[in-house]
C-alpha cells in the first residue's frame, strides 16, 4: 500500500517560495499568539467556540399586542423582528442619546448661537409619543400584513428560578389606538 506524501513535502518539491511563505506564516502566527496572547486570524479563533454558555438569571423581552391579540414573533423573519424591536429600543433611549449627541456637537454649534436652549430645540427635536406611535403603527402594519386599530407594547423581565423562566415584571411602554 502506497502512502500519500505529506503536504509540506509536496509543497517543498513543487514550489519552494510558497513553501517558505507558508512556513513563515505559521511561525509568525504562533509567535504572535505566544507573545501577544491574542488570536490574529478569525480562522483560528478557538476561544470563540471553547467557552461554556451560562444562563442569565434574568431576561428582558418585548410583548406586542395588536388588536387585542399577541403578535407571534416566532412566525416573523429575523429582519421583520428587528424592524419591530429596534425602533422601540431607539425610542426608549432617544432622550439620553439625543443629549449625548448634543453634548458632543454643542462646542461646534455654539459658534452659531450662544443660546443653548435654542440650539437644543432646533438641532435635537423632541420625539413625541404620539408621533412615534403613529409612525410605528404604520410600520407594524406593513410587517404583520393587516390593519391594526390598537397596539400595546410591553417590556417584560423574566427571572430564572429552578430551571424555569417566569415573568417577574411587566411594564406598558406604548398604547396607541386609532
Amino acid at each position: 500500500m502506497k502512502r500519500n506524501p505529506i503536504f509540506l513535502i509536496v509543497l517543498f518539491r513543487n514550489n519552494k517560495i510558497l513553501f517558505f511563505a507558508f512556513v513563515l506564516f505559521v511561525l509568525a502566527f504562533i509567535v504572535v499568539n505566544i507573545k501577544r496572547g491574542m488570536t490574529v486570524s478569525p480562522l483560528f479563533q478557538y476561544g470563540m467556540y471553547s467557552g461554556p454558555l451560562y444562563l442569565n438569571d434574568s431576561v428582558f423581552a418585548y410583548k406586542f399586542v395588536a388588536n387585542g391579540k399577541p403578535i407571534d414573533l416566532s412566525k416573523l423573519s429575523c429582519v421583520e423582528r428587528d424592524k419591530l424591536i429596534t425602533p422601540i429600543d431607539y425610542y426608549q433611549n432617544s432622550a439620553v442619546r439625543n443629549q449625548n449627541i448634543f453634548e458632543t456637537v454643542f462646542p461646534i454649534l455654539k459658534n452659531i448661537s450662544s443660546n443653548k436652549d435654542l440650539i437644543l430645540k432646533k438641532f435635537v427635536p423632541p420625539l413625541s409619543e404620539n408621533s412615534f406611535a403613529e409612525w410605528y403603527l404604520e410600520n407594524t402594519e406593513k410587517i404583520v400584513g393587516h390593519k391594526i386599530n390598537s397596539l400595546l407594547i410591553y417590556s417584560q423581565f423574566y427571572g430564572y428560578h429552578k430551571g424555569v423562566y417566569t415573568i417577574g415584571s411587566e411594564k406598558k411602554l406604548l398604547h396607541y389606538a386609532q
